[in-house]
């Protein structure tokens, strides 16, 4: 019997066939994506132990995170959560021993503007800000009071 693996339907009765799917084609990471939405890692670290060399190069930016966290128990997502907080922790260490501020600040610009400056104190501000926009900042900070004197 021959079972064409990357053929068969996503259903959990044929999980452990879908393991077996050739690394070669677009299914294969639709088959990991399935199973890192049902929570099925024992059928992940199968799929790992037979293709060690594709795994390693998965490329996990093609991997739709937002649905499997949308398919996570809520114990599972502060689990989640509190790993990518400390994941996150590490990298910023990382790069700024490393000197590169453009990365941390890469990330930082995803954030809205009240998000970045959530929990620093007013001195903590204006620290490291250049004069020039020290003098910016006044002239806003004026505008604004003017405004509210209106």
């Amino acid at each position: 019997m021959i079972v064409v693996c990357y053929l068969l339907p996503f259903e959990k009765r044929y999980y452990p066939w879908l393991v077996f799917t050739p690394s070669d084609n677009k299914r294969w990471r639709e088959v990991i994506q399935l199973f890192l939405e049902q929570e099925q890692y024992q059928y992940l670290a199968a799929m790992r132990s037979i293709r060690v060399k594709e795994f390693a190069m998965l490329d996990l930016s093609s991997i739709q995170w937002e649905n499997i966290i949308d398919h996570l128990t809520p114990e599972r997502r502060a689990r989640l959560e509190d790993e990518q907080q400390e994941a996150s922790e590490g990298f910023f260490k990382i790069m700024q021993k490393n000197g590169r501020k453009d990365r941390i600040n890469n990330v930082l610009s995803t954030l809205a503007p009240e998000d970045r400056v959530a929990g620093l104190a007013p001195e903590e501000l204006y620290q490291g800000m250049s004069e020039e926009q020290l003098q910016q900042l006044k002239k806003l900070i004026a505008e604004r009071e003017k405004q509210q004197d209106k």
